[in-house]
């Protein structure tokens, strides 16, 4: 099959507007496509991340209003009597952990420029597990407890059980200080 002269100058445009279709339209179009398949994947991922922050930005309200209630509890007055309600929460959390008190001493506040320092000496008998529980409990109150030192000795009569030692500190906010 020879081609006439006629021929070519059908089939020479036709093929440079279908290469010049493929190079100016499908492959730019193409390119973009891909980016738009890029962008709404990364913003897929972005929203299925966002899902789990609002779970934590919740749980981080409601412990801040726990700990807002804790403060607005103290920030009246260092009075002894609203330190009983820290006090029976602390013995609490050692009684629903099982262990057996055996001294609770509260020692004398001492107040700062902004907060003031209750510190306690919290002596018991219990498991370790007890006293792993006694130390959580404490730790996830509204308030911040901190175990300044903690000693455990073996006693003599029961192999399971061990007797601690722990220094608790406690501090409040002086509202009338700290503006």
């Amino acid at each position: 099959m020879k081609l006439s002269k006629g021929s070519w100058l059908t089939t020479i445009p036709t093929a440079v507007t279908a290469l010049g279709l493929v190079v100016f339209v499908i492959l730019p179009a193409h390119r973009t496509n891909n980016a738009l398949k890029t962008e709404i994947a990364d913003k897929q991922q972005f929203l299925a991340g966002a899902s789990h922050l609002a779970a934590l930005t919740a749980a981080t309200q409601e412990s801040l209003k726990r700990l807002d209630a804790f403060v607005q509890l103290f920030a009246g007055s260092s009075d002894l009597q609203d330190r009983s309600v820290l006090y029976a929460q602390i013995t609490d959390a050692a009684r629903s952990a099982g262990l057996v008190t055996t001294r609770f001493d509260p020692r004398p506040a001492q107040p700062g420029a902004v907060v003031t320092r209750l510190s306690m000496q919290f002596t018991g008998t219990g498991s370790f597990a007890q006293i792993a529980q006694f130390i959580y409990e404490i730790e996830s109150m509204p308030m911040s407890i901190w175990v300044e030192g903690i000693e455990i000795k073996r006693t003599a009569e029961d192999a399971q059980s061990v007797q601690f030692e722990a220094n608790l500190v406690v501090f409040v906010v002086n509202s009338e200080k700290s503006g």
